[in-house]
C-alpha cells in the first residue's frame, strides 16, 4: 500500500506537473496566436479594414487562455441538438469550459498510486518501480501531444475571431471545406452571412470550416444576413446510418501471395503507404487491418495519411512536408530542420513553426495534424515466424486483451490511436467514465481489459478497440468503448 506521506508527495508533484504543462500550453498559445493574427490582419489590410495590433490581440487571447488553462481546462466548442416539433432537431453550437487537463492529472495520479502500490505488494525492487514510472510518463507524452494539436487549432480560431472583432469586421460568411466529410448542419450554413457577434462558433473537433469577412457583400451587394446559427435536422441526419453498424468478417479478406501485391493494395488506398522492412506475413497483417477499416467507413482512410512499417511511416510524413514547406523561411527553422523535427519527434514547437512557414500552402492547422497521423508498425515482432505464439503468451499473462490471438489485433490497436486522435476520445466524459468504472471493477483494468491498458487513457482506448474488433467474444469493457467509436465512425 502507498503510505499517506507518499500519496501527499505524489499529489503535490502531479499538481506541479499540471501547472508546468499549463504554462507550456500558455507559452505556445502566444506564439500560435501571433502567427494566426498576423496572417488574418495582413489579409484585412488589403481589403480596406482598419487593422488592429497583432500584439494587442495576442495579449487578450493569451490572458483568457492562461486563466482557463491554469484552472485545469479550456473553453471548447460543442454541438447542441435540441428536439423540436415534427421529429426534427435544432442544431446549434455552444462554448463550454472542459476541465480536461485537471481530469488528466487526476487520472495520472490515481494510476501512479496504483502502479506503486501493486509493485510494492508484489515485492518489486524500487529501481524497477522507478523504471515502470519512467515508462508510464513516456506513455503520457502521446496524450499531451494530442492535446497540443487540438489546442493549437483552437487558438488559431480564437485569433481569427479576435482579429475580425478588433479590426471592425461586422459581418462574416460561413465557409465549409465543400466535401462529403462536412457535417450536415455545417453544409447548411455554407455561404450564409451572419453578424460576427451572432455567428456560429467555429472549432468543433476536426471541423475545417472558416468564417471570412463579408461586409462588402452586405453593404455593397445587399446580401441577406442570417439571424441565428440554428439549423434543423431530421432524425436520420443526427443518427448513424445502419450500413456501417456491422463489423466486417475476417473471411472478407483474401491474403496476398506476395509482399508487392499487399503493398500495392495499400498504396491504392493510401498513396504514401510504404512496407519497407516488412515480410509477406507482416504485409498481409497490415493490409488485412486496412481492409477491415476501409469496409467500416472508406472515409477513414483519408485521415490516415501514412501507413506501413515505422520507417515507411516516417518516409510518408517527410514526403508530405517537403511538398508543402517552402525553401526560404525568413526568421524560422530551415526547411530541412522543420521536416526532421516533425517527422521524427512531432514537436509542438516544430509544428507551430512549420505552420507559420507553410501558411500560404496549407489552409488550416488541421492539415499538419493529418499529415503526421498514421500507423507505423515495428517489423521485428510482425516478421517473426512465432508471432502468434508470442501473442498468446502475452494474452495468457493478461498483458494484452483476451481473444486477440489474431495478429491483425496489433494493427487494429494502432488504428485505435488514429481513431482516438480523430474523434478526441481521450477528453470525452463517456470514455473517461468507462475507464473510471473499470478501475473499480474486481480485478480492475488488468483483468477486464489488459495490463497494457493501464498505461494511459490512449492505450486503454487502443486496447479496447483491438479486442472489440478481433476477439470472437469481446468483453463488456471493450464493447462499451467499441460502440462509442463505431457511432463516430458511422457518422463520419
Amino acid at each position: 500500500m502507498v503510505s499517506k506521506q507518499q500519496q501527499t508527495q505524489i499529489d503535490r508533484l502531479m499538481r506541479l506537473r499540471q501547472t508546468a504543462m499549463a504554462t507550456i500550453f500558455a507559452q505556445a498559445a502566444r506564439e500560435m496566436s501571433m502567427v494566426a493574427s498576423k496572417e488574418v490582419l495582413a489579409g484585412l489590410a488589403k481589403t480596406g479594414y482598419t487593422v488592429a495590433s497583432a500584439e494587442g490581440i495576442t495579449d487578450k487571447i493569451v490572458a483568457d487562455y492562461t486563466r482557463n488553462i491554469l484552472n485545469g481546462g479550456t473553453d471548447c466548442i460543442e454541438r447542441v441538438l435540441t428536439p423540436v416539433k415534427g421529429g426534427m432537431y435544432k442544431a446549434t453550437t455552444r462554448q463550454t469550459f472542459v476541465p480536461w487537463l485537471a481530469d488528466m492529472s487526476v487520472r495520472d495520479t490515481s494510476n501512479i498510486i496504483t502502479l506503486i502500490g501493486d509493485a510494492e505488494q508484489a515485492g518489486v525492487h524500487p529501481r524497477q518501480i522507478a523504471k515502470e514510472l519512467e515508462a508510464y510518463f513516456e506513455g503520457t507524452k502521446h496524450n499531451a501531444m494530442t492535446a497540443a494539436r487540438t489546442e493549437a487549432s483552437k487558438i488559431r480560431n480564437d485569433a481569427r475571431s479576435a482579429s475580425f472583432e478588433e479590426s471592425g469586421v461586422k459581418y462574416v460568411e460561413y465557409v465549409t471545406a465543400g466535401d462529403e466529410l462536412v457535417r450536415p448542419e455545417h453544409a447548411m450554413r455554407n455561404g450564409k452571412i451572419y453578424e460576427h457577434k451572432n455567428a456560429p462558433f467555429i472549432g468543433e473537433y476536426n471541423c475545417r470550416c472558416l468564417l471570412v469577412p463579408a461586409d462588402y457583400k452586405v453593404n455593397r451587394k445587399g446580401a441577406e444576413v442570417t439571424k441565428s446559427d440554428a439549423e434543423y435536422l431530421t432524425t436520420e441526419q443526427t443518427k448513424p446510418t445502419k450500413s456501417a453498424i456491422t463489423k466486417p468478417a475476417a473471411k472478407d479478406y483474401v491474403k496476398f501471395t506476395s509482399k508487392r501485391e499487399a503493398e500495392a493494395y495499400a498504396k491504392a488506398l493510401i498513396p504514401n503507404a510504404d512496407y519497407k522492412g516488412l515480410n509477406l506475413q507482416a504485409a498481409n497483417i497490415l493490409s488485412e487491418s486496412l481492409n477491415y477499416h476501409t469496409k467500416l467507413n472508406p472515409k477513414l482512410i483519408k485521415e490516415c495519411s501514412n501507413f506501413g512499417s515505422y520507417k515507411g511511416f516516417q518516409n510518408g510524413i517527410t514526403k508530405q512536408l517537403e511538398d508543402v514547406i517552402p525553401e526560404s523561411i525568413p526568421g524560422a527553422q530551415t526547411k530541412k530542420e522543420i521536416v526532421e523535427t516533425i517527422s521524427s519527434r512531432f514537436s509542438f514547437v516544430g509544428e507551430e513553426k512549420a505552420y507559420a512557414a507553410a501558411i500560404k500552402n496549407i489552409e488550416s492547422y488541421k492539415d499538419i495534424n493529418v499529415m503526421t497521423r498514421g500507423i507505423g508498425a515495428n517489423p521485428i515482432p510482425l516478421n517473426n515466424a512465432n508471432l502468434i505464439s508470442n501473442l498468446k503468451r502475452g494474452i495468457d499473462a493478461k498483458f494484452h486483451p483476451a481473444g486477440t490471438e489474431n495478429p491483425v489485433s496489433v494493427i487494429n490497436h494502432e488504428w485505435g490511436h488514429v481513431l482516438d486522435d480523430m474523434f478526441g476520445l481521450e477528453k470525452r466524459e463517456d470514455v473517461l467514465k468507462i475507464i473510471a468504472e473499470t478501475e473499480k471493477m474486481p480485478g480492475g483494468v488488468a483483468d477486464n481489459l489488459s495490463i497494457y491498458a493501464k498505461k494511459n487513457t490512449s492505450e486503454f482506448i487502443a486496447e479496447a478497440w483491438s479486442e472489440y474488433t478481433t476477439s470472437p467474444n469481446p468483453r463488456p469493457v471493450s464493447v462499451k468503448i467499441g460502440k462509442i467509436i463505431m457511432k463516430e465512425v458511422e457518422k463520419y
